[in-house]
């Protein structure tokens, strides 16, 4: 069993995209939807988290970054097995150029 953490960046990803969802799109039940559906795919990776593929980036599959996808968006992991913890990265939008957010960030792995 893998405790899951949710790092400042990925927490306010989730957030934002729901408070869009909520406040822009004027769709309070899909934005509920996207935090339970993020809510479950997090708590998925409590048991064999190295189930979903890395990413096909050199660069960031040296991190060992790995992704499932939410609905519309992508959730980005780490595993650190020396301490039995996945790392929730970013969880952004698939249409975005999510590559490039990722190596531009600060990745915790």
């Amino acid at each position: 069993m893998y405790n899951i953490e949710i790092t400042k960046p990925a927490e306010k990803d989730i957030l934002d995209a729901a408070k869009y969802i909520c406040d822009q799109l004027l769709n309070p039940s899909a934005a509920n939807k996207l935090l339970d559906e993020a809510e479950k795919a997090a708590q998925s990776l409590e048991n064999m988290p190295q189930r979903h593929a890395i990413v096909n980036d050199d660069i960031l599959a040296k991190s060992g970054m790995r992704f499932i996808l939410v609905l519309n968006y992508i959730m980005f992991y780490t595993v650190r097995e020396e301490n039995n913890t996945v790392m929730i990265q970013r969880f952004l939008y698939g249409k975005r150029d999510w590559m490039t957010i990722l190596k531009d960030g600060n990745i915790d792995g």
